[in-house]
């Protein structure tokens, strides 16, 4: 079995991977039809050279989803290579989410404690931008649901996700990571979007994230 992909276009077309026979479903979006000519590629084991890079004019979210072992990562990894989305992992945002709460309690300890020995220190931590804060906070959640229950609920792995995605329309929109604003580096590449490799898991999670995402509500 192979993953399968849906993906958006800026058009609001939506195309789905086919079965590796019939090339797909035919699609006005070039761009769509490109991400369904890789998606076909390689799941014929028919993956050549790549070619080169095609990025959609507007950028493009794409959620790969697939059973355990059916090659999620590598059509993820595949469409980020040849297409220009930004690739990103559900579960290794969660674990920077902890890790940057952790990282901010320690900062604020080491201030607290420099503070007492009458040590002048500087105002900066670990979420010092915007959105470094957001993630932080998060992450603070986070360890509180481990702690508590020993797991992390789908609202706050969704919010993980939506915060990547956000910060990277905001990187684009400002020139920052490869993005086409205003002080983009010359020959750095567009911005592509995103491609989610293996999330969301449940309809549940789905839902969440097209809230997230979109403000759209089920």
């Amino acid at each position: 079995a192979t993953a399968a992909v849906l993906a958006t276009g800026g058009d609001g077309t939506v195309g789905n991977g086919g079965d590796g026979d019939d090339g797909g479903v035919p699609s006005e979006n070039a761009l769509l039809d490109a991400l369904l000519e890789s998606i076909d590629a390689t799941a014929a084991g028919r993956v050549a050279p790549p070619r080169a890079i095609i990025t959609p004019p507007t950028p493009i979210g794409v959620c790969v989803l697939g059973r355990a072992h059916s090659g999620k990562s590598t059509q993820a990894a595949f469409l980020a290579h040849c297409h220009n989305p930004t690739l990103l992992d559900a579960s290794l945002l969660v674990d920077a989410a902890v890790a940057a709460a952790g990282a901010e309690a320690t900062a604020k300890k080491a201030k607290k404690s420099k503070k007492r020995a009458g040590v002048a220190s500087d105002d900066h931590s670990a979420g010092d931008d915007d959105h470094g804060q957001e993630v932080a906070a998060l992450g603070g959640k986070m360890k509180k649901a481990l702690t508590k229950t020993g797991s992390i609920p789908d609202e706050l792995s969704v919010a993980a996700v939506a915060l990547a995605v956000k910060r990277l329309s905001a990187d684009a929109a400002r020139g920052g990571r490869d993005g086409p604003g205003e002080g983009a580096s010359e020959g750095s590449s567009p911005y592509g979007g995103w491609v989610l490799d293996g999330f969301p898991r449940t309809r549940v999670q789905a839902e969440l994230l097209e809230e997230a995402l979109t403000g759209f509500v089920h």
